[in-house]
Protein backbone atom coordinates (compact mmCIF):
# COMPACT_ATOMS: atom_id res chain seq x y z
CA UNK A 1 0.00 0.00 0.00
CA UNK A 2 1.01 3.94 -0.26
CA UNK A 3 3.08 5.08 2.67
CA UNK A 4 4.73 8.39 3.05
CA UNK A 5 7.51 9.71 5.65
CA UNK A 6 8.03 12.58 7.41
CA UNK A 7 9.57 13.76 4.07
CA UNK A 8 6.27 14.09 1.90
CA UNK A 9 8.66 11.04 -0.02
CA UNK A 10 6.76 7.78 -0.90
CA UNK A 11 9.08 4.76 0.92
CA UNK A 12 10.37 2.23 -1.83
CA UNK A 13 8.57 -0.37 -2.13
CA UNK A 14 4.74 0.67 -1.97
CA UNK A 15 2.30 -0.25 -4.44
CA UNK A 16 -1.65 -0.14 -5.44
CA UNK A 17 -4.35 -2.73 -4.67
CA UNK A 18 -6.11 -2.44 -7.67
CA UNK A 19 -8.36 -5.69 -7.58
CA UNK A 20 -8.23 -9.22 -6.27
CA UNK A 21 -11.31 -10.13 -7.96
CA UNK A 22 -13.99 -13.81 -7.47
CA UNK A 23 -15.16 -13.83 -11.30
CA UNK A 24 -17.33 -16.41 -10.12
CA UNK A 25 -18.93 -14.96 -7.70
CA UNK A 26 -18.28 -10.95 -8.68
CA UNK A 27 -17.02 -10.11 -5.12
CA UNK A 28 -13.65 -8.40 -4.67
CA UNK A 29 -11.52 -9.46 -1.31
CA UNK A 30 -8.84 -7.44 -1.79
CA UNK A 31 -9.02 -5.84 1.65
CA UNK A 32 -9.26 -9.40 2.83
CA UNK A 33 -5.74 -9.86 2.00
CA UNK A 34 -2.61 -10.30 4.23
CA UNK A 35 -0.20 -11.84 1.58
CA UNK A 36 0.07 -12.30 -2.07
CA UNK A 37 3.05 -14.27 -3.34
CA UNK A 38 3.31 -14.54 -7.33
CA UNK A 39 6.17 -16.97 -8.50
CA UNK A 40 7.50 -17.05 -11.95
CA UNK A 41 10.36 -19.25 -13.55
CA UNK A 42 12.65 -19.99 -16.68
CA UNK A 43 12.10 -23.59 -15.46
CA UNK A 44 8.38 -23.69 -14.85
CA UNK A 45 5.81 -23.27 -17.75
CA UNK A 46 3.48 -21.10 -16.24
CA UNK A 47 2.81 -18.80 -13.15
CA UNK A 48 1.41 -20.15 -9.82
CA UNK A 49 0.28 -17.69 -6.99
CA UNK A 50 -0.51 -18.38 -3.43
CA UNK A 51 -3.46 -15.90 -1.38
CA UNK A 52 -3.54 -15.69 2.36
CA UNK A 53 -6.95 -14.28 3.39
CA UNK A 54 -8.44 -13.50 6.48
CA UNK A 55 -12.12 -13.99 6.75
CA UNK A 56 -14.48 -12.82 9.25
CA UNK A 57 -17.47 -13.98 7.03
CA UNK A 58 -16.88 -17.57 5.86
CA UNK A 59 -16.86 -16.82 2.44
CA UNK A 60 -14.83 -20.11 1.75
CA UNK A 61 -17.67 -22.03 2.99
CA UNK A 62 -21.01 -19.34 2.05
CA UNK A 63 -19.74 -18.23 -1.49
CA UNK A 64 -17.96 -21.00 -1.71
CA UNK A 65 -14.42 -20.89 -3.14
CA UNK A 66 -13.78 -24.36 -4.59
CA UNK A 67 -11.02 -25.61 -6.81
CA UNK A 68 -11.77 -24.35 -10.75
CA UNK A 69 -12.78 -20.91 -9.73
CA UNK A 70 -11.44 -18.12 -11.10
CA UNK A 71 -9.00 -14.84 -9.73
CA UNK A 72 -8.25 -11.94 -11.39
CA UNK A 73 -5.30 -9.94 -9.69
CA UNK A 74 -3.86 -6.34 -10.87
CA UNK A 75 -1.67 -4.88 -8.97
CA UNK A 76 -0.01 -1.65 -10.09
CA UNK A 77 3.27 0.62 -8.74
CA UNK A 78 2.64 3.67 -6.58
CA UNK A 79 1.46 6.33 -9.54
CA UNK A 80 1.88 8.93 -7.00
CA UNK A 81 5.62 8.20 -6.55
CA UNK A 82 7.34 10.21 -9.58
CA UNK A 83 10.71 8.46 -8.57
CA UNK A 84 8.87 4.66 -8.99
CA UNK A 85 7.17 6.05 -11.97
CA UNK A 86 10.72 6.21 -13.60
CA UNK A 87 12.64 2.78 -12.31
CA UNK A 88 9.41 1.14 -11.86
CA UNK A 89 5.86 2.13 -13.89
CA UNK A 90 4.48 -1.27 -14.49
CA UNK A 91 1.99 -3.31 -13.54
CA UNK A 92 0.82 -7.02 -12.92
CA UNK A 93 -2.60 -8.05 -14.47
CA UNK A 94 -2.86 -11.82 -14.33
CA UNK A 95 -6.16 -14.08 -13.99
CA UNK A 96 -5.60 -17.54 -12.65
CA UNK A 97 -7.62 -21.12 -11.83
CA UNK A 98 -7.76 -22.10 -7.86
CA UNK A 99 -6.13 -25.48 -7.73
CA UNK A 100 -6.64 -26.28 -3.75
CA UNK A 101 -7.50 -24.34 -0.75
CA UNK A 102 -4.87 -24.84 2.65
CA UNK A 103 -3.63 -23.93 5.77
CA UNK A 104 -7.30 -23.11 7.16
CA UNK A 105 -6.84 -22.26 10.85
CA UNK A 106 -9.12 -20.57 12.82
CA UNK A 107 -8.12 -17.35 15.08
CA UNK A 108 -8.90 -16.45 18.67
CA UNK A 109 -11.54 -13.84 17.31
CA UNK A 110 -14.55 -15.51 16.99
CA UNK A 111 -15.50 -16.47 13.79
CA UNK A 112 -12.77 -15.14 12.08
CA UNK A 113 -10.46 -17.52 10.03
CA UNK A 114 -7.43 -17.82 7.31
CA UNK A 115 -6.80 -19.82 4.74
CA UNK A 116 -4.21 -20.12 1.66
CA UNK A 117 -5.52 -20.50 -1.41
CA UNK A 118 -3.51 -21.73 -4.32
CA UNK A 119 -3.81 -20.29 -8.14
CA UNK A 120 -2.54 -21.26 -11.19
CA UNK A 121 -2.03 -19.47 -14.66
CA UNK A 122 -4.92 -20.70 -17.30
CA UNK A 123 -2.15 -22.59 -19.29
CA UNK A 124 -1.88 -25.26 -16.41
CA UNK A 125 -5.83 -26.11 -16.23
CA UNK A 126 -5.94 -26.43 -20.14
CA UNK A 127 -2.80 -28.55 -19.69
CA UNK A 128 -4.71 -30.87 -17.62
CA UNK A 129 -7.92 -30.88 -19.61
CA UNK A 130 -6.47 -31.60 -23.36
CA UNK A 131 -4.18 -33.43 -25.42
CA UNK A 132 -2.15 -33.14 -28.25
CA UNK A 133 -2.48 -35.49 -31.51
CA UNK A 134 -1.29 -33.96 -34.52
CA UNK A 135 1.17 -34.59 -37.05
CA UNK A 136 3.22 -31.71 -39.17
CA UNK A 137 4.72 -32.07 -42.42
CA UNK A 138 7.79 -29.55 -42.98
CA UNK A 139 7.32 -27.44 -40.10
CA UNK A 140 9.43 -25.65 -37.76
CA UNK A 141 9.43 -26.53 -34.17
CA UNK A 142 8.59 -22.75 -33.54
CA UNK A 143 5.15 -22.84 -35.77
CA UNK A 144 4.50 -26.20 -34.39
CA UNK A 145 5.05 -24.19 -30.73
CA UNK A 146 3.07 -21.63 -31.86
CA UNK A 147 0.03 -23.62 -33.28
CA UNK A 148 -0.81 -25.70 -30.23
CA UNK A 149 0.20 -22.75 -28.24
CA UNK A 150 -2.85 -21.06 -29.41
CA UNK A 151 -5.33 -23.84 -30.00
CA UNK A 152 -4.98 -26.07 -27.36
CA UNK A 153 -3.05 -23.91 -24.82
CA UNK A 154 -4.30 -20.51 -24.01
CA UNK A 155 -7.74 -21.10 -25.87
CA UNK A 156 -10.59 -20.63 -23.28
CA UNK A 157 -13.47 -21.85 -25.23
CA UNK A 158 -12.13 -25.44 -24.61
CA UNK A 159 -12.24 -25.60 -20.92
CA UNK A 160 -15.97 -24.20 -20.43
CA UNK A 161 -14.76 -20.73 -18.83
CA UNK A 162 -15.36 -18.56 -21.86
CA UNK A 163 -16.04 -15.25 -20.85
CA UNK A 164 -14.28 -14.98 -17.28
CA UNK A 165 -11.14 -13.97 -19.05
CA UNK A 166 -9.68 -11.00 -20.67
CA UNK A 167 -10.26 -9.83 -24.13
CA UNK A 168 -8.05 -10.83 -27.07
CA UNK A 169 -6.13 -7.56 -27.05
CA UNK A 170 -5.35 -8.38 -23.14
CA UNK A 171 -4.50 -12.30 -23.80
CA UNK A 172 -0.47 -12.35 -23.38
CA UNK A 173 1.36 -12.93 -26.51
CA UNK A 174 3.90 -15.37 -27.18
CA UNK A 175 7.59 -14.00 -27.86
CA UNK A 176 8.83 -17.29 -30.32
CA UNK A 177 12.53 -17.09 -31.24
CA UNK A 178 12.41 -18.53 -34.93
CA UNK A 179 13.96 -22.38 -35.24
CA UNK A 180 16.14 -23.64 -37.86
CA UNK A 181 14.84 -26.45 -40.29
CA UNK A 182 11.11 -28.19 -41.23
CA UNK A 183 10.62 -31.30 -39.77
CA UNK A 184 7.88 -33.56 -40.37
CA UNK A 185 6.62 -34.60 -36.74
CA UNK A 186 3.56 -36.93 -35.48
CA UNK A 187 2.81 -35.86 -31.62
CA UNK A 188 0.60 -39.00 -30.03
CA UNK A 189 -1.71 -37.04 -27.73
CA UNK A 190 0.85 -35.97 -25.31
CA UNK A 191 -0.21 -32.95 -23.28
CA UNK A 192 0.71 -29.48 -24.16
CA UNK A 193 3.66 -29.09 -21.98
CA UNK A 194 4.95 -32.30 -22.73
CA UNK A 195 5.19 -31.10 -26.82
CA UNK A 196 6.54 -27.45 -25.55
CA UNK A 197 9.53 -29.20 -23.39
CA UNK A 198 10.33 -32.04 -26.28
CA UNK A 199 10.75 -29.21 -29.08
CA UNK A 200 12.83 -26.91 -26.71
CA UNK A 201 15.02 -29.81 -26.02
CA UNK A 202 15.47 -30.19 -30.31
CA UNK A 203 15.68 -26.62 -31.06
CA UNK A 204 18.01 -24.50 -32.89
CA UNK A 205 18.04 -20.72 -33.22
CA UNK A 206 17.36 -19.75 -36.43
CA UNK A 207 20.01 -16.63 -35.85
CA UNK A 208 22.84 -19.07 -34.17
CA UNK A 209 22.67 -22.50 -34.65
CA UNK A 210 24.88 -23.18 -31.79
CA UNK A 211 21.89 -21.73 -29.84
CA UNK A 212 20.07 -24.64 -28.32
CA UNK A 213 18.50 -24.29 -25.29
CA UNK A 214 15.44 -23.25 -25.57
CA UNK A 215 13.20 -23.02 -22.62
CA UNK A 216 8.97 -22.22 -22.43
CA UNK A 217 8.42 -20.27 -19.70
CA UNK A 218 5.61 -17.55 -18.54
CA UNK A 219 6.25 -14.35 -17.21
CA UNK A 220 4.04 -11.17 -15.79
CA UNK A 221 2.96 -10.20 -19.41
CA UNK A 222 3.98 -12.91 -22.02
CA UNK A 223 4.80 -16.41 -22.92
CA UNK A 224 7.96 -16.91 -24.28
CA UNK A 225 9.93 -19.69 -26.41
CA UNK A 226 13.46 -18.65 -26.50
CA UNK A 227 17.12 -19.55 -26.11
CA UNK A 228 19.13 -18.54 -23.51
CA UNK A 229 22.06 -17.29 -25.70
CA UNK A 230 18.78 -14.39 -27.16
CA UNK A 231 18.28 -13.30 -23.88
CA UNK A 232 21.92 -12.69 -23.02
CA UNK A 233 22.07 -10.65 -25.93
CA UNK A 234 19.43 -8.18 -24.91
CA UNK A 235 22.24 -6.80 -22.35
CA UNK A 236 21.23 -5.93 -18.97
CA UNK A 237 18.14 -4.24 -18.03
CA UNK A 238 18.90 -2.73 -14.68
CA UNK A 239 21.81 -2.52 -12.01
CA UNK A 240 21.20 -3.51 -8.79
CA UNK A 241 23.58 -2.41 -5.72
CA UNK A 242 23.94 -4.29 -1.98
CA UNK A 243 23.82 -2.55 0.75
CA UNK A 244 23.66 0.76 -0.23
CA UNK A 245 24.61 3.96 2.37
CA UNK A 246 24.44 7.31 2.36
CA UNK A 247 22.12 7.80 -0.64
CA UNK A 248 19.94 10.50 -0.90
CA UNK A 249 16.23 9.94 -0.39
CA UNK A 250 14.94 10.61 -3.85
CA UNK A 251 17.70 8.58 -5.71
CA UNK A 252 16.35 6.32 -7.71
CA UNK A 253 19.26 4.15 -6.44
CA UNK A 254 17.15 3.42 -3.21
CA UNK A 255 15.00 1.07 -5.81
CA UNK A 256 18.25 -1.49 -6.57
CA UNK A 257 19.30 -1.95 -3.38
CA UNK A 258 19.69 -5.44 -2.24
CA UNK A 259 19.21 -5.51 1.79
CA UNK A 260 19.89 -10.06 1.39
CA UNK A 261 21.81 -12.10 -0.39
CA UNK A 262 22.87 -15.48 -0.25
CA UNK A 263 25.26 -17.92 -2.98
CA UNK A 264 24.03 -21.57 -3.65
CA UNK A 265 25.84 -24.41 -4.19
CA UNK A 266 27.85 -24.92 -7.04
CA UNK A 267 27.54 -27.85 -9.48
CA UNK A 268 29.65 -30.82 -8.84
CA UNK A 269 31.72 -31.55 -11.40
CA UNK A 270 32.40 -34.98 -11.07
CA UNK A 271 28.83 -35.67 -11.46
CA UNK A 272 28.96 -33.74 -14.53
CA UNK A 273 31.69 -36.33 -15.47
CA UNK A 274 30.16 -38.81 -15.12
CA UNK A 275 26.95 -37.72 -16.84
CA UNK A 276 28.74 -37.11 -20.03
CA UNK A 277 28.83 -33.12 -19.48
CA UNK A 278 31.99 -32.56 -20.02
CA UNK A 279 32.04 -35.17 -23.59
CA UNK A 280 33.70 -34.05 -26.11
CA UNK A 281 32.20 -37.34 -28.19
CA UNK A 282 29.10 -38.04 -29.68
CA UNK A 283 28.24 -41.42 -30.58
CA UNK A 284 24.52 -41.68 -32.56
CA UNK A 285 22.35 -44.67 -33.78
CA UNK A 286 20.36 -43.97 -36.93
CA UNK A 287 17.13 -46.06 -35.72
CA UNK A 288 16.27 -46.04 -39.46
CA UNK A 289 19.47 -46.65 -41.22
CA UNK A 290 20.43 -48.52 -38.72
CA UNK A 291 23.76 -47.05 -38.89
CA UNK A 292 26.15 -45.87 -35.77
CA UNK A 293 28.44 -42.61 -36.15
CA UNK A 294 31.46 -40.92 -34.07
CA UNK A 295 30.99 -37.81 -33.64
CA UNK A 296 34.87 -37.33 -32.88
CA UNK A 297 36.36 -34.10 -33.04
CA UNK A 298 39.64 -33.58 -35.32
CA UNK A 299 42.55 -34.88 -33.89
CA UNK A 300 40.73 -37.99 -31.63
CA UNK A 301 41.30 -40.94 -32.00
CA UNK A 302 39.16 -43.17 -34.11
CA UNK A 303 36.11 -45.19 -32.41
CA UNK A 304 36.33 -47.55 -35.36
CA UNK A 305 40.31 -48.47 -34.96
CA UNK A 306 40.16 -47.73 -31.54
CA UNK A 307 37.64 -50.88 -30.89
CA UNK A 308 39.32 -53.45 -33.37
CA UNK A 309 42.74 -51.97 -34.50
CA UNK A 310 41.46 -53.04 -38.33
CA UNK A 311 39.22 -49.93 -39.17
CA UNK A 312 35.80 -51.37 -38.25
CA UNK A 313 33.30 -50.08 -40.72
CA UNK A 314 29.98 -49.66 -38.02
CA UNK A 315 27.80 -48.45 -41.28
CA UNK A 316 28.18 -52.00 -42.96
CA UNK A 317 25.14 -54.07 -43.40
CA UNK A 318 25.54 -57.02 -40.83
CA UNK A 319 24.27 -59.76 -42.69
CA UNK A 320 27.90 -60.15 -44.11
CA UNK A 321 29.11 -60.14 -40.60
CA UNK A 322 28.79 -62.66 -37.39
CA UNK A 323 29.10 -60.92 -33.93
CA UNK A 324 29.50 -62.50 -30.20
CA UNK A 325 30.55 -61.66 -27.13
CA UNK A 326 33.37 -62.99 -25.30
CA UNK A 327 31.08 -66.30 -24.49
CA UNK A 328 30.28 -66.91 -27.96
CA UNK A 329 26.44 -65.78 -27.64
CA UNK A 330 25.53 -63.96 -30.56
CA UNK A 331 25.18 -59.84 -30.51
CA UNK A 332 22.97 -59.72 -33.51
CA UNK A 333 19.52 -62.12 -33.76
CA UNK A 334 19.81 -64.52 -37.19
CA UNK A 335 16.65 -61.92 -38.48
CA UNK A 336 18.78 -58.38 -38.53
CA UNK A 337 15.48 -56.70 -37.82
CA UNK A 338 15.90 -57.24 -34.20
CA UNK A 339 18.80 -56.54 -32.16
CA UNK A 340 19.26 -57.65 -28.23
CA UNK A 341 21.58 -58.38 -25.59
CA UNK A 342 22.19 -61.14 -23.45
CA UNK A 343 23.90 -58.41 -20.64
CA UNK A 344 21.50 -55.54 -19.78
CA UNK A 345 24.88 -54.01 -18.13
CA UNK A 346 26.75 -55.03 -22.64
CA UNK A 347 28.03 -51.43 -23.15
CA UNK A 348 29.08 -52.65 -26.82
CA UNK A 349 27.84 -50.92 -29.62
CA UNK A 350 24.78 -53.14 -31.29
CA UNK A 351 23.66 -51.81 -34.71
CA UNK A 352 21.64 -53.54 -37.29
CA UNK A 353 21.77 -53.48 -40.98
CA UNK A 354 19.52 -51.39 -42.96
CA UNK A 355 15.46 -51.59 -42.96
CA UNK A 356 14.47 -53.35 -46.33
CA UNK A 357 11.77 -50.75 -46.63
CA UNK A 358 14.39 -48.14 -46.63
CA UNK A 359 12.00 -45.57 -44.83
CA UNK A 360 12.08 -42.98 -47.74
CA UNK A 361 11.31 -38.80 -46.77
CA UNK A 362 12.54 -39.23 -43.27
CA UNK A 363 15.02 -36.24 -42.49
CA UNK A 364 17.95 -36.53 -40.00
CA UNK A 365 17.36 -34.17 -37.02
CA UNK A 366 21.16 -33.89 -37.13
CA UNK A 367 21.38 -34.17 -33.33
CA UNK A 368 25.23 -33.85 -33.66
CA UNK A 369 24.71 -30.35 -34.19
CA UNK A 370 22.97 -29.30 -30.69
CA UNK A 371 22.90 -32.41 -28.55
CA UNK A 372 26.43 -32.10 -27.00
CA UNK A 373 25.87 -28.20 -26.32
CA UNK A 374 22.43 -29.03 -24.51
CA UNK A 375 23.90 -31.21 -22.23
CA UNK A 376 26.99 -29.18 -21.52
CA UNK A 377 25.47 -25.96 -21.06
CA UNK A 378 22.13 -26.82 -19.10
CA UNK A 379 23.60 -28.14 -15.87
CA UNK A 380 26.58 -25.04 -15.67
CA UNK A 381 23.05 -22.38 -15.46
CA UNK A 382 23.23 -23.74 -12.03
CA UNK A 383 27.33 -23.20 -11.27
CA UNK A 384 27.10 -19.75 -9.64
CA UNK A 385 23.89 -19.11 -8.38
CA UNK A 386 22.22 -16.23 -6.25
CA UNK A 387 19.47 -15.77 -4.39
CA UNK A 388 18.81 -11.81 -3.43
CA UNK A 389 15.80 -10.06 -1.77
CA UNK A 390 15.26 -6.38 -2.97
CA UNK A 391 12.84 -3.80 -3.08
CA UNK A 392 9.15 -4.59 -5.30
CA UNK A 393 9.64 -3.93 -8.92
CA UNK A 394 7.02 -4.15 -11.00
CA UNK A 395 9.52 -4.67 -14.27
CA UNK A 396 11.39 -7.46 -13.24
CA UNK A 397 10.43 -10.73 -14.57
CA UNK A 398 12.43 -13.79 -15.19
CA UNK A 399 13.91 -14.40 -18.09
CA UNK A 400 16.08 -11.07 -18.62
CA UNK A 401 19.68 -10.06 -17.45
CA UNK A 402 20.44 -7.86 -15.02
CA UNK A 403 23.88 -6.43 -13.76
CA UNK A 404 24.94 -6.51 -10.05
CA UNK A 405 27.75 -4.83 -8.41
CA UNK A 406 29.31 -7.11 -5.10
CA UNK A 407 31.65 -5.33 -2.98
CA UNK A 408 35.10 -6.95 -2.57
CA UNK A 409 35.88 -8.85 0.58
CA UNK A 410 39.07 -7.10 1.30
CA UNK A 411 38.48 -4.25 3.00
CA UNK A 412 38.97 -1.33 1.14
CA UNK A 413 36.25 0.61 0.55
CA UNK A 414 34.49 1.43 -2.81
CA UNK A 415 35.91 -1.99 -4.59
CA UNK A 416 34.12 -4.41 -6.33
CA UNK A 417 34.42 -8.26 -6.62
CA UNK A 418 36.04 -8.43 -9.62
CA UNK A 419 34.93 -12.18 -9.69
CA UNK A 420 31.03 -11.85 -9.23
CA UNK A 421 30.30 -8.53 -10.17
CA UNK A 422 28.74 -8.84 -13.02
CA UNK A 423 26.34 -9.30 -15.33
CA UNK A 424 23.38 -12.12 -14.26
CA UNK A 425 20.46 -14.06 -15.84
CA UNK A 426 16.85 -13.82 -13.79
CA UNK A 427 15.85 -17.47 -13.35
CA UNK A 428 13.17 -16.99 -11.25
CA UNK A 429 11.12 -14.40 -9.69
CA UNK A 430 8.49 -14.39 -6.57
CA UNK A 431 6.95 -11.29 -5.78
CA UNK A 432 5.76 -10.70 -2.07
CA UNK A 433 2.92 -7.99 -1.54
CA UNK A 434 1.99 -6.92 2.30
CA UNK A 435 -0.36 -4.87 3.46
CA UNK A 436 3.05 -2.79 4.40
CA UNK A 437 5.38 -3.45 1.32
CA UNK A 438 6.40 -5.44 -1.69
CA UNK A 439 9.75 -7.17 -2.47
CA UNK A 440 11.03 -9.68 -4.74
CA UNK A 441 13.16 -12.33 -4.53
CA UNK A 442 15.29 -13.35 -7.82
CA UNK A 443 17.55 -16.76 -8.18
CA UNK A 444 20.18 -14.87 -11.13
CA UNK A 445 22.82 -17.26 -12.24
CA UNK A 446 25.82 -16.87 -14.72
CA UNK A 447 28.42 -19.49 -15.77
CA UNK A 448 31.64 -17.63 -15.06
CA UNK A 449 33.45 -15.44 -13.24
CA UNK A 450 34.33 -11.64 -14.20
CA UNK A 451 31.71 -12.02 -16.58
Amino acid sequence: MSQRNQQSLFAPGTYDFKKVFLKDHDVDVRFKVLEINIYESIFQPCMTADITLIDADNMVANLPIIEGNVIELELASNEQDRIQQIVDGADIRCVMEVTKITARVKTSQQDVQTYNIKCASVGWGNNVRDRVSRAFKNVTYANMVSEIFHDKFMNDKITGLSGKFPSDDDNKILDIEPTQGEYSVVIPFWKPITCFNWFAGRSQSGANKDAVNYFFWECKDSFHFRSIESILKDGPRATYYIKLQNIAKDDPKNYMNIFNYSYEDTGDVLLYGMNGTLGSRMITHDIVSKQVTDHAPTGFYSLDYNVTGEGFDYTEEFEKLAHTDEDGKPLIDTDVSTTFSYDPGNTRLLVQGKHKYGFEGVKDDKCEEWLRQRIMQKPMLKYIRMTISTLGNFRRKCGEVIKIELPSPEEEKGKHDVRMTGNYLVTSVRRIFKPSKHEIVMEVIKDCFNG
